[in-house]
């Protein structure tokens, strides 16, 4: 008997793995609890009522791997800049 998904009247959800909940729905957004792995991570506020408050833009970037990097791409202008990291131990 564990419920596994749950959605409460107020419009929250929640997905739980084992008796323990894993990802759920808030006002503000979603809540994980534990990893989450995805091929690339996408940030876009393209189709957002108003700009972010950083510098009053508009974006749409993807954070990808690669075999000994990892990429930030400008998906709107192309622009691709590598972080530099430093490996410790």
């Amino acid at each position: 008997g564990n419920n596994n998904v749950v959605a409460y009247p107020n419009g929250a959800t929640t997905l739980s793995h084992g008796g323990s909940s894993k990802l759920a729905t808030t006002s503000s957004g979603v809540t994980v609890t534990g990893s989450l792995e995805t091929q690339d991570l996408v940030l876009n506020n393209l189709s957002k009522d108003s700009p972010n408050s950083v510098d009053g833009t508009r974006g749409h970037w993807r954070v990808q791997e690669g075999s000994d990097n990892l990429y930030l791409i400008n998906e709107t202008t192309g622009k691709k800049y590598k972080f530099k990291i430093e490996e410790v131990e």
